[in-house]
């Protein structure tokens, strides 16, 4: 329980399970203006929180860490191709890139190749919708990618743990 009102109690947002029958795919971005770096990580798991599997894919000559943010928006989308999920919950904590991939009218920003990606990969089979998360919500793919971008490594695991955090 966290608020910044005293005497207010407000619930922080955790992780939510998906549907019975979907898989929900959290998705985060680090970014390292140093060394214009970043680092997306991509965490699936099943309605009872089990990690059906978890990616970290390091990125390089990122401009920005909004260019890092949409790229972590469309790794979630190849993954579950991958994997082969049919029907997923995407969920990432950047709520403009969120948006302009909800959007129906066409993008015409800087990152439009990777909204429009997006969008067309989407289409390609079963149901996928898109989400706006906490940074609560999305604390496991958070600390992952931010591992991810300190090692410098990417990584592929298969599922096996349990726990939603």
């Amino acid at each position: 329980v966290n608020s910044k009102i005293p005497g207010q109690r407000i619930e922080e947002e955790r992780w939510r399970p998906p549907d019975l029958s979907e898989v929900k795919i959290n998705f985060e971005a680090t970014f390292d203006k140093q060394t214009n770096k970043s680092s997306t990580s991509i965490v699936c798991r099943d309605l009872e929180g089990v990690i059906l599997g978890s990616k970290t894919v390091v990125n390089i000559r990122i401009p920005t860490p909004f260019a890092a943010e949409v790229l972590a928006c469309l790794q979630p989308i190849q993954t579950r191709l991958e994997l082969g999920f049919r029907q997923v919950v995407i969920e990432g904590d950047t709520l403009s890139v969120i948006k302009k991939v909800q959007s129906k009218e066409e993008d015409r920003s800087v990152i439009s190749p990777y909204i429009d990606d997006i969008k067309f990969l989407n289409k390609r089979f079963g149901r996928c919708c898109f989400k706006k998360t906490s940074r609560n919500g999305n604390g496991v793919a958070h600390g992952v990618a931010k591992e991810g971008l300190k090692r410098n490594e990417s990584t592929y695991l298969g599922g096996s743990s349990t726990g939603v955090g």
